[in-house]
């Protein structure tokens, strides 16, 4: 542990001048930074037992969800503690998690990690998908804390940088348990870091537990629908889109109209502040944007939502998930750019058809997942976007099935919430897991 503190001295020392012109410049920098020094955290009292879990942003705190939920519903005499690095991931740990103990993940610095640990006392800490600081795993193996990784994902380029590094980090490796990997090729990943194969399960991607199921919008799907004035129109909703796809999209929807002319367009772009670029856009192809805030403050009148003449540009945050109901059929964005794509499990996992274009790979697994089920429908290229919507607009019955095939192919990844509980069950203090057990004999007895 001195050496990482040495370590991380010389780092400060060297890169001074560049963080002291951040904090000062970039307001968002220094939120939060007393806390993640050790001052001002909050800190746990009475005698009930904790689970820390840690995400390090938005991705891993949303992705954390489902574990949470099992973990109260399995171990309600727990506290539970959520922990994120940045303030986007604190913000959104607030709105899902406002009843646990909230607090930033300490600097790796021997001084900020003990007080961070002496403030939550945690019986087990849990990393979700694998920031490892070795400082702060160091200290949880002096303290005899048992230490999780779950829904662990390892790149290649990171498998490389790990196993150059393999020798500064072992002792922080050696201090997680447990290694709960989302695929058999992150799993063989770490056994090939050295990580014994009996501390490496695999377990399952939370994401798709995490997803929504049609029973869970099928409310929101009919609001929605009416909110924007549709009906029963059919509705292809263009999601999470990126500079360059608007064009291609109002493109294909202009030639979608003379094919199926009841057919309304709903876009979603990835970046708020790329709001008013698209209604440009828009109003090139010879369409009207009408934002969604400008129909939720009533400021749009029920014709100008009825004309086919209409494009709805979504101006709001968090409803993409939701907006999914209406649809008829769904583009994904980030796909007919090199972007890498965007989530295609959301609009599958409430069973409708998606299109994508060639560019997937930060999807790769969902994508092959839907592709060898026949599940959904990936182009070559912008130029045949259109023709792609328009079957499945014009054939229902074969939309219908690739939608129902996406759904059912989610449906059977489901599951890892539970499956990790269990492998952090194992190191739970046994007053809690025969606590539990015995409740479960109690409610199951006439």
């Amino acid at each position: 542990m001195w050496l990482y503190d040495l370590i991380y001295l010389l780092a400060a020392v060297v890169s001074a001048p560049v963080l002291a012109y951040l904090l000062v410049r970039r307001p968002r920098i220094r939120d939060g930074v007393w806390e993640r020094l050790g001052r001002g955290l909050p800190r746990r009292d009475g005698p009930r037992r904790c689970v820390w879990i840690h995400g390090v942003s938005v991705g891993e705190v949303l992705g954390a969800r489902p574990l949470v939920a099992e973990l109260r519903r399995r171990f309600p005499e727990l506290d539970l503690a959520v922990s994120t690095t940045t303030g986007t991931g604190f913000a959104m740990a607030q709105r899902h998690y406002g009843e646990h103990t909230l607090l930033r993940y300490p600097i790796d610095v021997g001084f900020a990690v003990r007080r961070a640990l002496d403030a939550i006392r945690p019986a087990v800490v849990v990393l979700v998908e694998g920031e490892i600081w070795p400082n702060f795993l160091a200290h949880c193996r002096r303290r005899s804390i048992p230490v999780v990784l779950v829904n662990g994902r390892m790149t290649e380029r990171s498998f490389r940088g790990y196993r150059r590094l393999r020798w500064l980090l072992r002792p922080g490796l050696d201090a997680i348990r447990l290694w709960c990997a989302q695929s058999g090729e992150y799993a063989e990943r770490y056994r090939a870091l050295g990580i014994p194969a009996a501390r490496v399960l695999e377990t399952g991607s939370l994401k798709y537990d995490a997803l929504l199921q049609p029973e869970d919008v099928e409310q929101d799907g009919a609001r929605y629908r009416s909110v924007f004035g549709v009906g029963e129109a059919p509705v292809l909703v263009a999601g999470s889109t990126h500079e360059g796809e608007e064009r291609a999209v109002l493109e294909a929807y202009a030639g979608l109209c003379r094919r199926v002319p009841a057919l309304r367009l709903v876009i979603v772009p990835r970046h708020l502040e790329r709001v008013v670029q698209v209604q440009r856009y828009c109003q090139q192809a010879r369409f009207v944007p009408v934002c969604k805030t400008a129909i939720d403050r009533g400021e749009v009148e029920p014709a100008r939502l009825g004309s086919p003449e209409t494009v709805f540009v979504v101006d709001t945050i968090g409803e993409l998930a939701r907006l999914y109901a209406m649809a008829t059929v769904v583009f994904v964005g980030g796909s007919l750019v090199r972007h890498g794509g965007q989530n295609v499990l959301e609009p599958a996992g409430l069973g409708k058809p998606v299109v994508v274009g060639p560019h997937t790979y930060n999807f790769r697994a969902a994508v092959a997942l839907l592709r060898e089920a026949d599940a959904i429908v990936q182009i070559g290229g912008a130029e045949e976007l259109e023709g792609a919507l328009g079957e499945l607009l014009e054939n229902e019955e074969r939309a219908r099935a690739v939608g129902d095939r996406a759904r059912a192919a989610v449906e059977a990844r489901r599951g890892a919430a539970r499956r990790t509980v269990d492998a952090i069950a194992r190191f739970l203090p046994p007053a809690v897991v025969t606590a539990v057990g015995e409740r479960e004999v109690t409610r199951s007895r006439p």
